[in-house]
């Protein structure tokens, strides 16, 4: 019986063990990721709204020390084959919609919300959010702590550079660089990730 038990926990790692613990305990509050299994790593903060809607495809990972907050209405879209690394942030308040096979790097952060900036007389934590949509295409890289705001649509196969803040559309197979991000060249096949060139 021992050696059953030994061939099995060789197959079965404490860490696959761990992970599925992680996803039950998420499943049973949210019944958003019961259809399929999600990838939860140590020390994620889950937080899915019951009226949010959420949408999560295969092989979806959240690894250690992600963030992830769907607040009241909104509605989270995610394609088979997204990986967050370690220490992203997610916060939807309207609409977030990722395509497959996107990957982020560390400390990436995706909002789509900005505090209002008015009145003025009332302080900045009660004044409010303005909402806009974020929509991320296919195969989409993008690169340690780079920041995607509010009412931006990054196209199918794009880059975003590392530490880039993208304030407005990236066009699909483009480059984007910089605070805020600019289009300065188009991604080739090798880089990104998922094609092999």
């Amino acid at each position: 019986m021992s050696s059953i038990c030994r061939r099995l926990w060789s197959v079965v790692r404490p860490r696959t063990v761990g992970r599925a613990a992680r996803y039950l305990a998420l499943a049973i509050r949210f019944r958003q990721l019961r259809r399929r299994f999600v990838a939860v790593g140590r020390f994620c903060e889950v937080s899915i709204h019951r009226s949010a809607r959420a949408t999560f495809g295969r092989r979806v990972r959240f690894l250690r020390f992600t963030t992830l907050h769907v607040h009241a209405g909104a509605d989270l879209r995610i394609g088979d084959g997204v990986s967050f690394s370690p220490g992203c942030t997610v916060c939807v308040h309207e609409r977030l919609e990722i395509g497959e096979g996107s990957t982020f790097g560390e400390g990436v952060s995706i909002h789509d919300e900005d505090h209002l900036r008015e009145p003025f007389d009332v302080p900045l934590s009660r004044r409010g959010f303005a909402t806009a949509p974020i929509v991320i295409g296919r195969n989409v890289w993008i690169g340690a702590k780079a920041t995607v705001l509010k009412g931006v649509t990054i196209g199918d196969d794009a880059v975003i550079g590392a530490g880039a803040v993208v304030t407005r559309d990236v066009p699909a197979r483009a480059v984007a660089v910089g605070v805020p991000a600019r289009v300065i060249g188009r991604a080739s096949l090798a880089a990104v990730p998922g094609e092999a060139a």
